[in-house]
């Protein structure tokens, strides 16, 4: 029994170079894989390893049980109940359907190192839309893969190991196929702005120029999903790493639009650093500011409150200074 992990059941080989998970099974909703076992780092994760079902033979591998800090509530052992889940940045192979089943799946970090995945690894994550990344290089294929296997609208965040840090939308979209029966030929179709999004990798590299270069082809398709355009334009506005000044024009310009949709959301998030950003970015009149203290008063967000009674303090013009002449 090791302690440390969090909570696994663990069946693995030792190979030349690392450990290879057969079967990996915990009882936590928010799990990290070890990074190594007895010593040895953790290289890979085998074929459906962690999927419903244990595929592997009962002659092979070594069983071991890694003991963390009670697990969430009852232990249920089960990995379709994992909502997080962190890999370690040793991981460099990824087998066909690893994870398999784990429907609950909102959030994966990982780290940017080059990683083999096999056939439909992440089958079935039906509700991921976060994704951490770290110790950015550039791009080592991870988020291409992510993005490219992926519809849905993913939330990412990237750090640099200097301390730099960027958050990128990649917009959902629908692939629609129809039959033309008399024909006997399916047609596919794509509903939403995001399919660029997710296609804009080369070579496994992520371009903010090739990223921030989709704005008017997304604007174009504002009616489809104003709140997600919202939320793209103010990332790069808040995290502007890579953001050129000819894009910049364009997403400040929908963000002071769409000012006071954006301030209310940012108080019922309770998010004060990015509410003080938007004010001095995007100046907002004094009508806006009394509703966004009321909305703050209403929720106590008191240092959201705090920073529209800043904001409000600097309209009111100062008054006159009294002078005597003698």
């Amino acid at each position: 029994m090791l302690s440390g992990y969090g909570n696994w059941k663990i069946k693995y080989v030792e190979e030349e170079g690392g450990i290879l998970l057969l079967r990996a099974v915990t009882c936590d909703r928010d799990a990290v894989l070890p990074a190594e076992i007895d010593g040895v780092p953790v290289t890979g994760i085998w074929n459906y390893a962690m999927g419903p079902k244990d595929h592997t033979g009962k002659e092979e591998g070594t069983w071991i049980e890694l003991e963390g800090a009670g697990g969430d509530g009852e232990k249920k052992w089960s990995n379709a109940g994992i909502r997080s889940l962190t890999l370690p940045e040793s991981v460099r192979f990824i087998g066909e359907y690893a994870f398999h089943g784990m429907y609950d799946l909102e959030k994966l970090e990982l780290f940017d190192v080059p990683v083999t995945w096999c056939a439909e690894a992440c089958q079935n994550w039906f509700s991921l839309h976060e994704i951490i990344i770290r110790s950015w290089q550039g791009g080592q294929g991870n988020l291409a893969y992510l993005c490219e296997h992926f519809s849905a609208e993913l939330d990412v965040r990237i750090f640099w190991e200097d301390g730099r840090t960027a958050r990128l939308l990649f917009p959902e979209y629908l692939e629609v196929v129809t039959e033309n029966t008399p024909a006997r030929q399916f047609v596919t179709n794509t509903e939403g702005f995001g399919y660029p999004y997710h296609h804009l990798f080369r070579g496994g590299q992520l371009s903010f120029g090739l990223y921030d270069g989709e704005w008017e082809y997304a604007l174009s398709h504002e009616a489809e999903d104003p709140e997600g355009l919202l939320t793209l334009a103010w990332y790069r506005l808040y995290w502007p790493e890579g953001l050129q000044d000819r894009f910049r024009e364009g997403y400040q310009k929908y963000v002071s639009k769409n000012r006071m949709k954006l301030l209310d959301r940012l108080i019922r998030e309770d998010a004060p650093g990015q509410l003080e950003k938007l004010l001095k970015l995007v100046p907002a009149e004094r009508a806006e500011l009394d509703r966004g203290c009321e909305t703050a008063r209403t929720l106590r967000r008191t240092a959201c409150l705090a920073v529209l009674m800043q904001q409000i303090r600097g309209l009111v013009p100062a008054g006159r200074k009294k002078s005597f002449d003698l």
